[in-house]
């Protein structure tokens, strides 16, 4: 998508490139908010209203990244790259989960897969404590397992966009 924003522009002239983390689209939602008055939203409702969309958001990407990697397939990568994939490989003591591929560790000699994992994993995190805290109002899940903002997910995914 931002390719084609990119050669948009420059057919206009503008020769700079959007920034991966540009917000070309910013979406927002009312679901929760009607509270102006009606005494049916309460926090409560806000709450639950936040956590269903975090839910459905994490498993939007969660199937996406899935999917990106099954495609990324390769070994080859900058320094930068294989590093932080070998430091997250090292680090990582992954527990079988119940995902339709990948589920195993991931061999280091797949970096791009390797960084991907980690955020697959972390997305994971994020859905099933949205889901354990709109079921229950508590979860096992530790919040610094999970992502929290828009920020964490973009420089989760970082490394493979250079």
């Amino acid at each position: 998508f931002l390719r084609r924003v990119d050669t948009a522009l420059k057919n206009i002239g503008v020769n700079e490139r959007v920034p991966y983390n540009a917000p070309v689209i910013q979406f927002s939602s009312w679901m929760g908010g009607d509270r102006d008055g009606n005494p049916r939203v309460t926090p409560e409702v806000t709450r639950d209203v936040c956590l269903l969309a975090r839910m459905m958001a994490a498993n939007l990407y969660f199937s996406q990244i899935e999917d990106l990697m099954f495609e990324l397939s390769m070994w080859r990568c900058n320094d930068e790259l294989r590093v932080r994939a070998e430091e997250l490989h090292r680090s990582s003591k992954k527990d079988a989960k119940h995902y339709i591929e990948f589920w195993k560790q991931i061999p280091p000699n797949e970096p791009y897969r390797v960084i991907l994992g980690g955020v697959r994993d972390k997305l994971y995190n994020t859905r099933e404590r949205a889901r354990q805290l709109l079921a229950n109002g508590t979860s096992d899940i530790p919040e610094e397992t999970t992502f929290t903002n828009v920020e964490q997910v973009l420089s989760s995914q970082q490394p493979i966009h250079h």
